[in-house]
């Protein structure tokens, strides 16, 4: 019998909005948000139909060693932390005044794992962090580990229509018993010690 289907869906369904709860309206803004959106519709028409037991998890940003620089969607941690470890400059969009939470990915991990055996089907869940950081401290915060990078500021691309987003994790943490816990400065650190072992 199966027990839980989970289905990881994205925060990008909220659109710009800052602590975004599991009832907020969607404000799809992409059409990747779109389709992950599109996905929760036919999840949620199985469960009510068909009582199958599936759980929503909408997934924020997450990051951690070893993602590939090839994807117009990787994570802009991702792609800090390896320019700057290439010696080249950062690409920040604009003035870098857009604002973000991100959730390590054994946090991620962990999340999906108690939804699996605590979630309840039908539901929706947030696995993200409602920490925002605006872009220049993100910047500064891997500066921290390569200081003489220089930063250089390029213009907006189609797929950069989200100017903030953070999302609350209250409804997880009540149902599901999990919250982040690594913080983004110990998640960056973590990538650069990764990134000097490769090397080692």
């Amino acid at each position: 019998t199966l027990e839980a289907l989970i289905y990881t869906s994205s925060c990008s369904v909220y659109g710009n909005r800052l602590v975004a709860k599991e009832t907020d309206p969607p404000d799809p803004l992409t059409f990747y948000s779109v389709s992950k959106l599109t996905g929760e519709y036919y999840c949620q028409n199985f469960y009510q139909y068909n009582q199958l037991p599936v759980i929503i998890l909408r997934i924020n940003n997450t990051y951690g060693p070893g993602r590939t620089l090839s994807d117009d969607y990787t994570d802009v941690i991702t792609k800090f932390i390896n320019a700057a470890y290439r010696g080249d400059p950062m690409r920040l969009i604009n003035e870098g005044n857009w604002i973000r939470s991100f959730c390590y990915i054994t946090d991620t991990v962990e999340g999906i794992i108690n939804a699996t055996t605590t979630g309840r089907a039908g539901q929706i869940y947030n696995i993200g962090s409602d920490r925002g950081i605006i872009g220049t401290a993100l910047v500064e915060l891997v500066k921290v580990h390569y200081p003489q990078v220089d930063v250089q500021r390029i213009p907006p691309r189609a797929i950069d229509e989200i100017q903030y987003r953070t999302v609350s994790g209250e409804k997880a943490k009540r149902e599901l018993g999990w919250k982040p816990t690594i913080s983004i400065e110990e998640g960056i650190a973590r990538i650069v010690f990764s990134l000097d072992m490769a090397i080692a």
